[in-house]
């Protein structure tokens, strides 16, 4: 998991201290998160 956290922090995903609400990832020993944002592309 060494390796998984290292990668997920090198590619901007932020540790959260417990599994979000309703995500069922209760099983697992650490979370991440990334906010994502929308791009408008135009076609033509």
């Amino acid at each position: 998991m060494v390796a998984a956290a290292r990668f997920y922090e090198k590619n901007g995903f932020q540790p959260l201290d417990a599994p979000l609400a309703g995500s069922e990832h209760y099983a697992c020993d650490a979370w991440y998160i990334m906010k994502l944002q929308r791009h408008e592309y135009q076609v033509g």
